[in-house]
């Protein structure tokens, strides 16, 4: 039901239209699944490297199968899970040794609504980001070593702990933002499991480096042939591919500005949208900062009792998911500070604030949990990452009406691309085989590898927006390119409308053959 409700609100919101979908979400499946690796180039610019697996097992599918709404509402679903594994995190850190009250049902339920009405999930609810998807996997994860802990047993199941692992290893390799997570419940798994902490993370660890393997030890190893960096293009400046500068590549508009706002962050970013690209205000992280410190504080004062052998296991349950959501803040904090990376803390923290203030406050912190719900429905702002709410929602990205009017122009044609997004429009001309969309190039020797594939074809095209910025970026690429281009037939331009807006493909010349020796 939970996933039923969950797509259905996802196309109510509208279908997805995000700028990561038309650039790279839609084109690297389509480039892995037509072989066109090795004839397009960095055709989504740099994000054309990043591992395709997600959405070769969801984007892609989806939108192949129907139209936007069909693909927002399918990813919906997938998301909507989420709600039932908050509600199964709930009850397990609260232990099973007494009956479930009906308050405390109605409570757990609300804290799980509440989960999945952040700013920034329903933002990404049916879209294709890949934050809110994996965080099903990471969640289901962080239940698994939970449970490991059970109420009989005082050291902590393996083989749940090797499960969670593997679950959480896996969302790192489908999304390597997603690596937080893996660290943040390793180390928490680790610490809480006292004596039997070397047990507790060769178990752990094992899982996560087979899931790890599992999602993204194929992309590496192709970007490894490809490249020589097995995470292209980030920690460049450790593995020194030539197709990339010796720089990491990264965001470093969202981090905190000074020692203050890093102290506590959480009470600038979630009033004034410091963390993400577009507004938003979500007061969650500050309330579950504030408990989550009382909370360590009380902990400290019992000098970690609670880890010890002869602990109650639903006590050790809130300590380890006290420390994975510190941990993992504070990687986030250190590592990216962007928004939507946090989204698997996000969805959990209405769901600590119940324990916590329940724990620290006791019978007033049923209040104190009704007075934070109130204050987060009427004051969460929820951000828009470009949604379509018309007849478009309907309508392939690309009619077939357009493919069939553009695809003798495509024939034996480099088509040098604007400035993204726009790679989407090469997953519609699927059968056009002799034609090489190229994107930016990133270095000297980058270019020279854009040039042998662009120059073994008859034509290029040029595909933008309209206005005079984007017809300087398309020139200042092919004084890149250095092709030698006969300029006859330049000048013919034609409109190429897609769902999503209008788009111009002209006529830039013949590539001139070389001279015979």
């Amino acid at each position: 039901m939970s996933a039923a409700i969950a797509g259905q609100t996802a196309v109510m919101l509208g279908a997805d239209t995000n700028w990561d979908l038309r650039n790279y979400h839609l084109y690297n499946p389509f480039a892995v699944l037509k072989h066109r690796l090795s004839v397009d180039h960095n055709a989504a610019g740099v994000q054309t490297h990043i591992n395709p697996t997600l959405d070769l097992i969801l984007t892609y599918p989806a939108y192949t199968l129907g139209s936007p709404r069909f693909a927002t509402r399918m990813m919906g679903a997938v998301q909507g899970l989420n709600l039932v594994l908050i509600l199964a995190i709930i009850f397990s850190v609260a232990g099973t040794s007494r009956p479930i009250s009906f308050k405390f049902l109605l409570f757990a339920l609300s804290a799980a609504m509440l989960g999945m009405s952040g700013a920034l999930t329903v933002s990404e609810l049916g879209t294709s980001f890949g934050d809110l998807t994996t965080a099903v996997v990471v969640l289901a994860g962080l239940l698994f070593a939970l449970i490991a802990f059970t109420e009989d047993r005082h050291v902590p199941e393996v083989h749940l702990l090797a499960l969670a692992g593997l679950l959480v290893g896996g969302a790192a390799g489908l999304k390597l933002t997603n690596g937080i997570y893996l660290v943040g419940l390793g180390a928490a798994t680790i610490f809480v499991s006292g004596r039997t902490w070397l047990r507790t993370g060769l178990a752990f660890g094992g899982g996560a480096v087979i899931g790890l393997l599992a999602t993204h030890g194929w992309w590496s190893w192709y970007l490894w042939q490809e490249t020589g960096n097995p995470v292209f293009p980030f920690f460049n400046s450790i593995f020194g591919s030539p197709l990339f500068p010796d720089i990491d590549f990264s965001d470093g508009r969202f981090f905190p500005k000074d020692w203050w706002q890093s102290l506590f962050y959480p009470f600038w970013f979630s009033w004034n949208s410091q963390t993400a690209e577009v507004s938003f205000r979500d007061f969650r992280f500050p309330i579950a900062y504030v408990l989550a410190i009382a909370l360590l504080i009380k902990f400290a004062a019992r000098r970690f009792a609670i880890v010890s052998t002869d602990s109650a296991p639903p006590q050790r349950r809130l300590l380890l998911f006290t420390f994975f959501l510190v941990i993992t803040y504070i990687l986030w904090q250190i590592m990216f500070s962007i928004q939507r990376y946090a989204i698997g803390v996000e969805v959990v923290l209405p769901a600590f604030v119940l324990v916590a203030a329940v724990v620290l406050m006791g019978r007033f912190g049923w209040g104190f949990f009704a007075a934070a719900a109130v204050l987060l429905i009427f004051s969460t702002k929820v951000p828009d990452w470009g949604r379509i709410h018309n007849e478009h929602e309907i309508s392939l990205l690309v009619t077939q009406q357009i493919v069939a009017e553009f695809s003798p122009l495509l024939d034996d044609a480099v088509v040098v691309m604007g400035q993204p997004p726009i790679a989407y429009v090469a997953t519609a001309f699927h059968n056009a085989r002799s034609t090489t969309w190229l994107g930016p190039t990133l270095t000297e020797t980058d270019r020279k590898e854009a040039f042998r594939k662009a120059s073994g074809r008859k034509r290029v095209l040029a595909l933008r927006r309209e206005g005079m910025e984007e017809g300087e970026y398309i020139a200042q690429r092919l004084r890149e390119l250095s092709l030698p281009l006969s300029d006859s037939d330049s000048g013919s331009c034609r409109d190429l409308r897609t769902t999503l807006e209008t788009l111009v493909l002209c006529e830039i010349g013949t590539i001139m053959p070389k001279p015979a020796r």
